[in-house]
């Protein structure tokens, strides 16, 4: 447990090549008012996973103009957290599997975990000053995506995909189908 908190200090904060960003459930709240990672931007989900227009995801380009905007370029680590982490997983998603990006992790264990570890917490605004070296590059890779009939008839075969579900376990058992609601 020392190690890791030892790790985590020496890793991630205070580094120019680091951003780590909270991606959270609430676009009402933008003030960490339990505390985050020092240094931590705060994101909203939908703000940077989907298309404000289409209800669709963003393309790679408009993935970049928004990180670049937050001071994510190339030669940035972007390190993604979430108090449930769903919500950080979707986004890592979105940025690596469809737009093309890398060096963007998630968090082990999240906000929750952070926590429990005893690591250093601040409260208020974490914006850090933009630190855009670049615009990151991507293109877009829907290979990730399958329709229900595609996966229906690839159940049981040899080339089945394997299949993350980062629901809650009240969206899994259909108690909570969407925020708000349940």
């Amino acid at each position: 447990r020392t190690d890791m908190r030892r790790r985590a200090r020496r890793s991630l904060l205070g580094r120019d090549d680091v951003v780590v960003a909270e991606v959270g459930p609430d676009a009402a709240d933008r003030a960490h008012p339990a505390g985050h990672v020092p240094g931590a931007v705060d994101w909203y989900w939908r703000d940077l996973a989907w298309d404000v227009f289409d209800r669709e995801f963003p393309s790679p380009e408009e993935m970049a103009r928004r990180l670049g905007e937050q001071g994510v370029g190339d030669g940035i680590h972007l390190v993604l957290y979430s108090p449930r982490v769903q919500y950080a997983a979707y986004v890592w998603w979105v940025m690596v599997e469809l737009c093309g990006f890398s060096d963007v992790h998630v968090l082990d264990g999240g906000s929750v975990a952070w926590r429990a570890l005893g690591l250093p917490l601040e409260t208020g605004d974490g914006e850090p000053v933009p630190r855009i070296r670049s615009v990151p590059t991507g293109g877009r890779r829907d290979t990730s995506r399958a329709s229900r009939e595609e996966l229906l008839r690839r159940v049981g075969t040899d080339d089945a995909p394997r299949i993350i579900d980062a629901r809650t376990d009240e969206e899994y058992s259909g108690a909570r189908v969407k925020p708000g609601s349940g």
